[in-house]
């Protein structure tokens, strides 16, 4: 009778691990790629300081970005729970990173669509610097929601308080 409550206990234990593993540690650690590979294509396509480069292909891959954010989110049970233990941002944070990815690649659209009109006017010129200006205020809010670093000065940023910070921990104690 022993040996089958220990059978019955191990094959139990294995499955309790393996639905955890699968529901939870798995979905989390796809969603912490997907934020790095975030900050990926931001540092792959800069296009400028506070840009990102204006062609179709990277606002479809922001846009597969988006998707792949909301999923990871719905994919975990008990986020708002779990979230903590992986170190994983809040829910309005995903929802609204996935929103700032979205609202980068329409305004990429719309720059592409006054790009292909070949009409350059003043009206078009204005709203194409609005435009700009609405993928700069959507890749801060990005940065703040997400911490993804994307860009490049936030990452020269990061890198010099990172050697500063090992600069001062290199120093002799007294």
């Amino acid at each position: 009778m022993s040996v089958f409550v220990t059978i019955v206990t191990g094959v139990s234990v294995f499955l309790i691990g393996q639905l955890v593993m699968r529901m939870i540690i798995e979905p989390a650690t796809d969603l912490k790629k997907e934020m790095g590979s975030i900050t990926n294509t931001f540092l792959e396509r800069a296009g400028g300081e506070n840009m990102v480069s204006c062609d179709a292909e990277t606002s479809t891959v922001l846009k597969k970005h988006a998707a792949k954010l909301m999923q990871g989110l719905w994919t975990i049970p008990w986020y708002n729970r779990t979230r903590h233990v992986f170190g994983l941002p809040g829910s309005e944070s995903v929802i609204q990173s996935a929103r700032d990815l979205n609202t980068i690649a329409k305004s990429i659209d719309d720059l592409i669509e006054m790009s292909n009109s070949g009409k350059v006017n003043s009206m078009e010129r204005e709203d194409s610097h609005n435009i700009a200006k609405t993928i700069g205020d959507a890749m801060r809010s990005l940065s703040e929601n997400l911490g993804a670093l994307v860009f490049l000065s936030t990452v020269t940023r990061f890198l010099d308080e990172d050697s500063a910070a090992k600069d001062s921990s290199d120093l002799p104690s007294k």
